[in-house]
């Protein structure tokens, strides 16, 4: 297994600048939540770079 896919605990998408400061003008109050395993595995599927086709490191399969 290439060293993307090691274990995750969760993820946290980061907003924009943009964002941030709409809320803060706006008031407005966003939940942010933890991406977890669920979440991650299909979004690591669509969107693996072409480079991780390299062979894996450390003995890994």
């Amino acid at each position: 297994m290439h060293p993307i896919f090691t274990e995750l605990g969760s993820v946290f998408l980061k907003p924009a600048s943009e964002q941030l400061e709409r809320e803060r003008r706006e008031g407005l109050r966003q939940h942010r939540m933890a991406l977890d395993e669920t979440h991650i595995h299909p979004y690591a599927i669509c969107e693996t770079p072409p480079f991780i086709s390299a062979p894996p490191i450390h003995g890994d399969t």
